[in-house]
């Protein structure tokens, strides 16, 4: 069991446990948000920025026995709004038009979600490149 996911619901905590390999690559690893009392974690990189903050390309949030995935998967990506597969993600950073998610209910991952995961870096690397 991975620490970074002891303050998940044990359904919560599956679910994550299979997700987790899916998510992390390209140097991408999962950690603790650090916000106290939220059962949430990211995967990302370590951030080039002198303040310690990581640049994250994947959230995952608790939502009793299901997970929240939210992606950073791009405006362009044509996936987020209504009548798309992820529904627009609230919040600053990275941009709400930048960010979509999706509740997983179970171990058993829409087939599209390894497609996604890939539009997520692919975005992800051009974006913080850009920002460099």
């Amino acid at each position: 069991m991975r620490p970074e996911l002891d303050h998940f619901d044990a359904a919560e905590r599956e679910i994550a446990e299979k997700l987790v390999p899916l998510l992390e690559q390209r140097g991408a690893s999962l950690y603790r948000t650090g916000i106290q009392g939220r059962r949430e974690a990211r995967v990302g990189w370590p951030s080039t920025r002198d303040d310690g903050a990581r640049n994250w390309v994947f959230l995952i949030k608790g939502k009793g026995d299901a997970l929240e995935l939210t992606l950073w998967v791009g405006a362009e990506s044509g996936l987020i709004g209504v009548g798309r597969p992820l529904k627009p993600q609230k919040g600053d950073q990275p941009k709400p038009r930048d960010c979509g998610s999706i509740v997983l209910q179970s171990t058993r991952f829409p087939g599209y979600l390894q497609k996604w995961v890939a539009t997520a870096y692919a975005h992800a690397e051009q974006a913080l490149t850009a920002s460099d």
